[in-house]
């Protein structure tokens, strides 16, 4: 079991254009998941891993995350360090870095019986073991469903010019499910979260069968877009204004990706 870190000088399609090397090798024990790699603003590359998350926990290893750092010539895996930054699983998360260089992190945290939407953010030596340089705060209840409807927990993240933070996410409802967004503008490690505002945009008791492969970006003028799955279909929800309701009704309108009445039928044969 390896990871393995791909660069590629123009043009990316060609084939032979790649370079890669295994910069990690373990046991089985790490798992990469999520949107879990980015480059800070040097371009230097960093990701997470966390632990084998096994079936039913059986024979799992202890939880943990680490984070990877390379700050040059980093195709030889001698220039990457690791640290393991908590002793808690950092599930499905998204990795993103400002302009001042201040990693922000969406992830889902098990947490005894639950699994929370989390957020945590780093702005210097973020690999050090000795000290807690990732304060953080966990959010609402997620939703999954990994052994029957086969959802996985799903967040993602993205972090404006402004250093605001967008969160959208799939969470819990007793049972059922919906598709959250939440807004933080600063200080968004508040203990009490006093500093996020959000709103529901998808219920799944409306009929709204929501699925996990969420994408959330934004554009130049930090306004948000959101791609994810309902009832088979793409959807693209996209808010120019007032995106969590500040002010009264929010901003949010929706446009088609890929509508499952529009994907051919499978051809099935013996």
């Amino acid at each position: 079991n390896a990871v393995m870190y791909a660069t590629c000088e123009d043009p990316c399609g060609t084939t032979g254009q790649w370079e890669s090397r295994v910069v990690f090798e373990h046991d089985g024990d790490w798992e990469l998941t999520g949107d879990a790699f980015a480059l800070d603003p040097q371009g230097r590359p960093r990701f997470l891993m966390h632990a084998y998350q096994a079936y039913l926990g059986i024979g799992q290893p202890e939880e943990g995350t680490m984070y990877f750092q390379c700050d040059q010539a980093c195709a030889d895996a001698r220039n990457w360090t690791a640290s393991v930054i908590s002793e808690q699983s950092w599930l499905e998360s998204t990795l993103r870095f400002d302009a001042q260089g201040t990693a922000h992190v969406a992830t889902v945290i098990p947490v005894d019986d639950v699994e929370l939407v989390a957020y945590l953010t780093c702005s210097s030596d973020c690999g050090n073991e000795e000290v807690d340089n990732w304060p953080g705060l966990g959010l609402t209840t997620a939703y999954s469903d990994r052994y029957v409807a086969e959802i996985a927990p799903a967040v993602s993240l993205a972090v404006g010019t402004d250093g605001g933070v967008r969160l959208a996410f799939l969470g819990a409802d007793g049972e059922e499910n919906f598709l959250g967004y939440y807004e933080c503008l600063a200080d968004c490690t508040e203990p009490d979260g006093s500093t996020w505002d959000g709103l529901i945009l998808l219920h799944s008791s409306d009929g709204s069968e929501l699925g996990d492969g969420l994408a959330l970006v934004l554009d130049q003028q930090d306004r948000p877009r959101l791609a994810y799955p309902s009832s088979s279909s793409i959807l693209v929800a996209y808010c120019d204004g007032d995106c969590v309701g500040r002010s009264g009704p929010d901003d949010w309108a929706l446009a088609e990706g890929e509508l499952a009445s529009d994907i051919p039928a499978d051809d099935i044969f013996l």
